[in-house]
């Protein structure tokens, strides 16, 4: 195999993987706090001597677009999203875990977790309500306000809300939960770096039209690759052919 056959194929190698990031795009348009992938590609440059050189694609890694998605109205109580930078932080049996989807409820014990039962961290631990809690109230800050009868409005908790100096390290491990890859989260509760939305969600930030054109596009850019290796293919036989046939071949 030489090498424009090589090339080529390391192209093709890229756009099968590419199509593959676009693809889970759309397969995840309506997923509640999916954040959009793409690939990012690199030029490798080798020698083929005399100072020339052979350009291949190279996938070095996929990035994660985490800009905010579009909030959703839900109406529900404990539907919450985070308007701005930030994470909830998730207590798993694998440890802590961040999210940006806040459709919680609450548990058997009254504690607030998520679908899966994980338990929402709040300032001072987990959040906890009272049977005779009525009304709850989530204040823009997270602060977990409940009404009782014939009371008072009583405080139960302030949800913890975190953020990352580089949100592209976080790894995404299974229900929209991140694990930090190591680096520390630091406080967001400045009331400039989010605001609390209750009865809310944070949809996908995927545009199904920019990543179907997408998929259009680099499934044409692999279609003419492969057409591209057929071409060479055929010369190379109809080359052999040839040789074959002459005087001594």
């Amino acid at each position: 195999m030489g090498n424009i056959e090589y090339i080529a194929l390391s192209r093709q190698t890229a756009l099968f993987r590419q199509m593959d990031v676009v693809a889970n795009n759309i397969a995840n348009a309506a997923t509640p706090g999916y954040k959009s992938e793409s690939m990012m590609f690199s030029e490798y440059l080798s020698g083929l001597g005399k100072q020339k050189t052979a350009s291949f694609t190279s996938d070095v890694r996929t990035l994660r677009n985490m800009t905010q998605g579009p909030l959703r109205t839900t109406n529900r109580s404990f539907d919450m999203a985070i308007e701005g930078k930030g994470f909830f932080e998730i207590d798993t049996p694998l440890g802590a875990r961040y999210t940006r989807v806040g459709m919680f409820q609450r548990n058997a014990q009254g504690e607030l977790v998520t679908a899966q039962g994980y338990r929402v961290q709040g300032e001072s631990g987990p959040i906890a309500l009272d049977e005779d809690d009525l009304d709850i109230f989530i204040r823009e800050d997270g602060t977990v306000m409940a009404s009782r009868a014939g009371g008072a409005d009583e405080e139960r908790g302030k949800i913890k809300v975190v953020k990352f100096e580089n949100e592209n390290m976080l790894r995404e491990i299974s229900n929209s939960l991140y694990d930090a890859g190591g680096e520390a989260p630091a406080s967001a509760e400045e009331q400039t770096d989010f605001r609390m939305a209750q009865g809310m969600v944070e949809d996908s930030n995927v545009n199904p039209t920019r990543e179907l054109t997408e998929l259009i596009k680099v499934s044409r850019s692999f279609g003419m690759t492969s057409n591209f290796l057929g071409d060479i293919n055929a010369l190379q036989e109809k080359a052999i052919a040839t040789l074959a046939k002459q005087p001594g071949g």
